[in-house]
């Protein structure tokens, strides 16, 4: 090769430098091929992982294959000529150079495609990679979950520079799909419910057969002035363990020819959010399910209350005229009314404890206590003011309410319940004490577990005393229970409650 390079040739040395091509003597035997042309033939190896590194060595088998098809083209004025390697079909323009001792061709390798659309198209593919990234990000976000549809949605559209999207999810009978989510000028290409029985519907097959259809032709819908009254649209489907869950559709008023390489775009975006896409609908289908069960709860919550409240009121009058027979039945009947509205009253508690956002500020104890003592008028709750306040919120007269009420239930009418309050170290101390049957020592720690009875209660669901505990914990506050007499638990008990200011 190095006589050829000695006749300082500058045609031939411009074309050999930065090209493709194949340098051969004047019998077409291969003699050089150039740096650009050998790593072109490195990447056609059949197996994958042999592009993965590039040798020189790689193209040295392909040189009696190239040679022998050359020959075939064999002649003086041999202007192109056509190699097949590997089921690569490769084009080169032919020229002749040199004199007598030094003559041979110059084969330079023209590819289909010009330079300038290869880079057109890369950057087109990697501007689609980036963007169903993306997609994949927005949608796998645990912060995003209630956006991720819109999310999606919206890159979709912004993906295709269309004009508008929808996202349909079947109903519960899989014959129609309601629009659930939609971006951009919806309303003009798209409706809010649509048949998936009826097989003249175009999203009758790709629910049915999870395949996506390009419509590329005016429907007759209606557009806005001045557009060109050319409707294309996308429907895709958005899969799920090869099942259609849900159907993604983008509109625009333009003319678009969808290429192959954006249908494969849409279709992979349509598989790979299938997952994210199931996790949104069972969210709203769990936030739907807990709003209506909260309708359920708020219902019966009313109306139970009502019914509670007539009959405790026509109890108590019965209560008052009966005879000590009578009477016994008539306290258990009332019993059972008080304990039932306890029971919802905890429920309700424990709802808005879950639900509601309730920011802590300083509540007067003075004002809470006495709120809380006018629900029981009967009862002989002694408590005298002290001017204190606490970090808590609107749960804090529940505390009192179940503490009050647990001593009334088990200790009767004629349990005296005294609640005093002190300072003690930058500490607001609570003491809530009465003077009925009290709590063995071997049951106290098991008292604030919910569902626990112990053996002396007469009634109840085992709530109250529990949710007193996760209502203090809200406010980083703690409660104990102790005897009102010390040693003797059957003077009474006593709760602590301390709040740490």
């Amino acid at each position: 090769m190095q006589k050829y390079f000695d006749c300082h040739d500058p045609e031939f040395l411009e074309e050999i430098l930065d090209v493709p091509c194949i340098i051969c003597d004047s019998g077409l035997n291969i003699i050089y091929l150039s740096k650009k042309f050998d790593r072109i033939l490195s990447y056609i190896q059949e197996l994958p992982e042999e592009r993965s590194s590039f040798s020189s060595e790689s193209s040295k088998e392909y040189i009696p294959e190239i040679n022998e098809q050359l020959k075939l083209n064999a002649g003086n004025e041999i202007k192109k000529a056509e190699i097949i390697l590997n089921g690569n079909n490769f084009t080169f323009s032919v020229r002749k150079f040199g004199n007598k001792s030094t003559e041979g061709f110059i084969l330079k390798y023209e590819p289909e495609v010009k330079p300038a659309d290869c880079v057109a198209d890369v950057m087109k593919l990697n501007k689609i990679l980036h963007t169903i990234n993306r997609i994949i990000c927005a949608t796998s976000s645990a912060d995003n979950q209630k956006d991720l549809l819109p999310i999606a949605l919206k890159m979709t559209v912004e993906l295709m520079n269309f004009d508008a999207g929808a996202i349909y999810f079947p109903d519960s009978d899989m014959g129609s799909a309601s629009m659930d989510v939609y971006y951009g000028l919806y309303d003009l290409f798209f409706d809010s419910e649509i048949d998936l029985k009826s097989e003249e519907s175009n999203y009758f097959g790709v629910f049915r057969d999870n395949k996506a259809i390009y419509i590329e032709q005016y429907l007759g819908v209606p557009h806005e002035e001045d557009e060109s009254g050319v409707f294309s649209m996308a429907i895709i489907p958005v899969t799920a363990d090869d099942r259609t869950i849900a159907i993604l559709s983008i509109a625009t008023s333009n003319l678009h020819r969808f290429s192959e390489l954006e249908k494969e775009t849409l279709e992979a975006v349509g598989k790979e959010i299938g997952g994210f896409f199931r996790l949104a609908k069972l969210q709203r289908e769990l936030i739907y399910a807990n709003e209506e069960a909260n309708l359920y709860l708020d219902i019966m919550t009313h109306d139970i209350n009502n019914a509670n409240l007539i009959s405790q009121g026509y109890l108590e009058i019965l209560e008052d005229i009966s005879d000590e027979k009578s009477g016994n039945y008539v306290k258990k009947a009332l019993s059972g009314v008080v304990q039932s509205s306890d029971i919802i009253r905890n429920v309700s508690v424990i709802r808005r404890f879950r639900e509601d956002n309730l920011k802590p500020k300083k509540i007067s104890l003075d004002r809470t206590l006495k709120e809380v003592i006018r629900n029981y008028h009967d009862a002989d709750i002694r408590y005298d003011n002290c001017g204190l306040s606490v970090t808590a919120d609107e749960l804090l007269p529940e505390v009192f309410l179940n503490l009050f009420g647990n001593s009334l239930k088990h200790g009767g009418k004629e349990t005296t319940i005294t609640v005093s309050v002190k300072e003690e170290d930058e500490r607001v101390v609570v003491n809530v004490c009465d003077n009925g049957r009290g709590i063995p020592d071997d049951q106290k720690p098991n008292i604030f577990r919910r569902y626990y009875k112990g053996k002396i209660q007469s009634s109840g669901k085992g709530l109250g005393l529990s949710i007193v505990k996760m209502i203090l914990e809200r406010y980083g506050a703690e409660i104990y229970v102790t005897d009102r007499v010390t040693g003797d638990y059957k003077k009474g008990v006593c709760f602590k409650i301390i709040f740490h200011e």
